[in-house]
């Protein structure tokens, strides 16, 4: 039987930190245009309605991500700042991913406090960013608009995304003749990692295939330090970009750029300012023939980077995955890897809303258990699609007061007599370290399963010895 697994093991990503790295590590970048494609999906240039959007959020108020900045999913946000007249003084991009925040936050306080203060507002206390558990808010005043921008808050644009796409990305994949798979969008499409409505992903996905596929390359990982950084080459090359009359002779576009965190090699924040001594502002300067209304028309000319390494650690040659049916509905893949964060994490006595995606041979008389009873998960009512394999509820998901910390496994009595088994934890119970977004849990058909079969287990007595995917939104398989 052919193996179509969406998403198999990944023997070619090595953590550096468990794996030594040899001496003769190379690497390879990748870069995309730090405006939002889907924000503007056609390949002709931009419009300006396009790039107002970009700023103030879609007209559509269905569209997703639906948090604050949610539409800037590139791995890249901005805040821009008017004068009196409307005219723009300064735009500043951030790439710094939230993760490090909550981590900051539950170290050192008093540093997030400061940096607040130096690149917000120095009125910022304590009280503004936490909440009455002390808890960080990544969604704080002070970081829920484009007025004000401390680093990321789009869903997808998160540590454990980037790195999750990236390992799944080493993994070959085949079309049913066996022809190797190369081309980014087929790519994407096949594996399944990540929207393929980005620029992001799909480069991601494809720049680390590559290296897959090279058999010159051993194991791969990203370099060090991990993350997502703001291209100066692009800052540099400043394409398009126009100044007025009135600016110093021999000055350039590119003058205007100050690194604000980070190095020229690794920028996290960046803000593009016309001294206020020029006597121009920013939105006298022109791109591609119109004047800047908008931070976006600066984003779409800058690109957002990452770069992986290979060294000559040898694993076993890869064996290309054929692609299987599609993993779930359309519509609700996109929610997925839009919603995805790092962790979910309730807190004992917390609750949280999703939508749980299974086979149709599961009704709603389901009942799905937690192995150790800390967790329950009432099933609401079925979501009406048109797809026959399918069924979608809504659900509830409620941790008990008192509940000891650790990962919660399930599993699910299905109707026609069969065991599901979730493939990973599909929550984590301890101190909520931000406010919980809504998810998706997914099934798949049992050849598409995710986990190998000894790790799957049908006694609600036994917890399944290891986690491939840990604190992730879960899929559970139907044995």
């Amino acid at each position: 039987m052919q193996e179509t697994i969406a998403r198999p093991p990944r023997p070619l990503f090595y953590d550096p930190v468990q794996v030594p790295t040899a001496d003769d590590v190379d690497t390879a970048t990748q870069k995309w245009t730090a405006f939002p494609k889907r924000m503007h999906p056609t390949t002709s240039k931009p419009a300006m309605n396009n790039f107002r959007q970009g700023d103030d959020g879609p007209d559509d108020p269905s569209y997703q991500p639906s948090n604050s900045r949610g539409w800037q999913d590139e791995y890249c946000e901005w805040m821009v700042e008017k004068n009196a007249a409307g005219k723009i003084i300064r735009v500043v991009f951030t790439c710094e991913n939230p993760d490090y925040w909550d981590q900051l936050w539950q170290t050192d306080k008093q540093t997030v406090v400061d940096l607040y203060n130096q690149y917000i507002d120095n009125s910022v206390v304590q009280s503004d960013l936490d909440d009455a558990s002390g808890n960080y808010v990544r969604e704080n005043k002070w970081n829920n608009s484009i007025k004000h921008t401390m680093h990321l808050v789009s869903t997808p644009n998160n540590l454990f995304a980037e790195i999750r796409l990236a390992s799944d990305a080493t993994v070959l994949r085949k079309r049913p003749d066996g022809t190797v798979i190369s081309n980014q969008d087929e790519l994407i499409h096949c594996a399944g990692y990540g929207s393929a409505g980005r620029h992001s992903d799909p480069s991601i996905g494809a720049a680390v295939n590559s290296l897959a596929r090279d058999e010159r390359a051993g194991q791969i990982t990203l370099s060090d330090p991990f993350g997502l950084y703001i291209d100066k080459a692009s800052l540099d090359l400043a394409s398009g970009f126009q100044l007025p009359a009135t600016a110093p002779a021999g000055a350039h576009a590119r003058d205007y750029w100050k690194i604000l965190r980070g190095t020229d090699d690794f920028i996290l924040r960046v803000e593009y300012a016309v001294p206020a001594d020029l006597g121009f502002t920013v939105s006298d300067i022109k791109i591609d023939g119109e004047f800047i209304k908008y931070g976006g028309q600066i984003a779409e000319k800058m690109q957002i980077k990452l770069t992986a390494q290979y060294a000559s650690i040898q694993p076993a040659p890869p064996s290309a995955i054929i692609c299987g049916a599609p993993e779930i509905l359309g519509f609700l893949k996109v929610l997925n890897s839009n919603l995805e964060n790092i962790k979910l994490q309730l807190a004992p006595g917390d609750s949280l809303a999703t939508i749980v995606l299974c086979s149709a041979k599961t009704g709603a008389s389901a009942a799905i258990k937690e192995f150790n009873n800390r967790v329950t998960v009432t099933m609401g009512d079925e979501i009406r699609i048109t797809d026959p394999d399918f069924k979608v509820f809504n659900a509830n998901v409620a941790v008990a007061v008192g509940a000891a910390s650790g990962p919660a496994f399930f599993e699910t009595a299905n109707s026609d007599g069969t065991i599901g088994v979730w493939s990973d934890p599909g929550l984590e119970i301890g101190p909520a370290i931000s406010p919980p977004v809504p998810f998706v849990l997914t099934a798949v058909p049992a050849a598409e399963s995710a986990v190998p079969s000894e790790h799957l287990e049908t006694n609600a007595s036994m917890v399944p010895r290891k986690s491939v995917r840990s604190h992730l939104p879960s899929k559970f398989t139907l044995k």
